[in-house]
C-alpha cells in the first residue's frame, strides 16, 4: 500500500482531459502532505468501501487489509522543494516587422493577455506531442486537447486577422523553427508556460532559434507575477493572500470562499 504519490499524479495527469501538470502535481503533493507538511489525506479502508463501486471493491478485497490503519511519514522526514519560477528573467517586447505569435496548450486565451494589442504577421498553434507520447495520453485526451487547440486557432485568426496554422502532429520544437524560417521572423513571441513538460522543452527551442538568428520572447501575465510569490503553502492560504492582493478594493463584497469560474470548453 506504500505507493509513491507520483504514481497517483501520473495516472491522473494521463487520464484527466484537462489535467494540468502544475495543478495536478500540487494536488498530489497536498494529498501526500508535502505542500502542507504533516497534514496528509490518507486512503483508508472505510473511505474506499464508502465511495468506490461495490464491484471494484469486491475484486480488490484481498488488499483492503493494508488500508485498515495507514501511517504517513513523520513531518520531519518530508522535505519541501523550493519554489520555482520566482526569479525568471522578464523579457521585454519591442515592435518589429517580423514578429510571430506561438500559442501552446498551456495558455489558449492569448487574445485576453498583454499580447492582445501587439501586431503579429503570423500565428502558430502547436501541441506538445512529445509529452503526449511520453505520458501515453489516451486518444480521448488527445482529441480533447486537439479540439481546444483548433478553437484557439480560430479565435487567434479572428483577433489578429493574420494567417494562423494549427499543428497537432509534429514535435513543436521542429515545427516552430520551420515556421519561423518560412515567415522570416525576427522574434517568436509566446506566453511563458509554467512548470511542466512544455517548460522543460524551452532550452532546446531557444537554442534552435538562436542558431537561426531568431529571438524567443517569453511574456508573463501580470497577475501571475503578482501572485506566484504566495504559492508557498496550502490552497486556502494561497487564496486568502491572492484575494487580498488582487481584490483589495472590493474585499468586503467578495466571499471568503473561492468563487466558481465557468469556462466553456470545446465539446
Amino acid at each position: 500500500a506504500r505507493l509513491p504519490w507520483q504514481a497517483g499524479a501520473a495516472f491522473f495527469f494521463r487520464h484527466l482531459l484537462d489535467g494540468d501538470p502544475a495543478s495536478n502535481t500540487l494536488s498530489w503533493r497536498w494529498v501526500a502532505g508535502l505542500q502542507t507538511p504533516g497534514k496528509t489525506y490518507l486512503a483508508r479502508r472505510s473511505n474506499l468501501e464508502k465511495y468506490m463501486d461495490p464491484e471494484q471493491i469486491s475484486s480488490l478485497s484481498n488488499g483492503l487489509a493494508a488500508f485498515e490503519n495507514p501511517q504517513s511519514l513523520p513531518p520531519e522526514l518530508v522535505g519541501k522543494s523550493p519554489m520555482t519560477c520566482t526569479n525568471e528573467q522578464v523579457d521585454t517586447l519591442t515592435l518589429s516587422d517580423g514578429d510571430g505569435l506561438w500559442i501552446h496548450e498551456e495558455d489558449l486565451a492569448v487574445e485576453n493577455s498583454p499580447l492582445a494589442k501587439h501586431v503579429f504577421s503570423t500565428v502558430l498553434v502547436t501541441a506538445d506531442v512529445d509529452s503526449w507520447k511520453n505520458h501515453a495520453f489516451p486518444n480521448s485526451k488527445i482529441d480533447w486537447i486537439s479540439a481546444a487547440l483548433h478553437d484557439a486557432g480560430i479565435r487567434a485568426e479572428q483577433h489578429w486577422q493574420v494567417s494562423t496554422r494549427v499543428e497537432t502532429k509534429v514535435a513543436h520544437v521542429n515545427m516552430i523553427l520551420q515556421w519561423a524560417k518560412f515567415h522570416n521572423l525576427q522574434q517568436v513571441v509566446t506566453l511563458r508556460p509554467d512548470v511542466g513538460p512544455l517548460n522543460d522543452s524551452l532550452p532546446a527551442l531557444h537554442a534552435s532559434l538562436v542558431d537561426a538568428g531568431i529571438r524567443l520572447i517569453l511574456i508573463d501575465r501580470p497577475e501571475d507575477l503578482q501572485i506566484r510569490q504566495f504559492a508557498s503553502g496550502g490552497f486556502f492560504q494561497f487564496w486568502k493572500l491572492t484575494q487580498k492582493k488582487l481584490f483589495a478594493d472590493s474585499i468586503a463584497s467578495v466571499s471568503s470562499k473561492p468563487q466558481q469560474l465557468w469556462i466553456d470548453f470545446p465539446q
